[in-house]
């Protein structure tokens, strides 16, 4: 976990690095330092869906890659969030009234994916188990996620004017 869940201590963190510390019988034993990278397709896909919706980055690690910092507005970036804060999050802005589509990729996303008025989960197989999802994306097609969003959209008013069409139909013949 993070260096606070373990009572260790923060080592030097680099930009775009995530550090997994490592407790045993409540002792801090050290930690890992893993390099991330921004998935592949996610500064298109922000930027495709930054034109129809506001996009927010909620990442439980202290600081993001170049890349992920590149594509989200500062002022929109919300990091070392745990994931009662990200629920929290997706709380406040329904509170606004806003309809929350949240993409998640890990399981400390569950609770906002569940909480969001639709849940995405990023998965690298189609065999990961995403109980809190309500639909699911491989992670090579992250990029086309912007079309998915039109294409949704495009679909829900085909469905609003059948369900019209067939309401003066009834209506008619009745």
């Amino acid at each position: 976990g993070s260096f606070r869940f373990t009572d260790g201590p923060q080592g030097d963190v680099k930009q775009g690095e995530a550090q997994v510390h490592v407790a045993i019988a409540g002792l801090h034993r050290g930690y890992f330092a893993v390099r991330k990278r921004a998935r592949s397709g996610m500064a298109s896909a922000v930027e495709g869906i930054e034109g129809q919706a506001s996009t927010y980055l909620l990442t439980g690690d202290s600081n993001v890659d170049v890349d992920v910092a590149d594509a989200f507005r500062p002022e929109r970036m919300h990091t070392a969030c745990t994931p009662s804060d990200k629920s929290a999050f997706v709380k406040q802005l329904q509170s606004e009234g806003r309809r929350v589509m949240m993409v998640g990729d890990g399981l400390n996303d569950a609770g906002a994916l569940a909480q969001s008025d639709v849940g995405m989960t990023v998965s690298e197989s189609s065999a990961a188990m995403t109980p809190a999802s309500d639909a699911i994306l491989d992670a090579r097609s992250l990029d086309r996620l912007p079309q998915a969003l039109q294409l949704t959209r495009k679909a829900r008013h085909i469905v609003i004017a059948s369900l019209g069409l067939s309401l003066m139909y009834n209506v008619t013949g009745v």
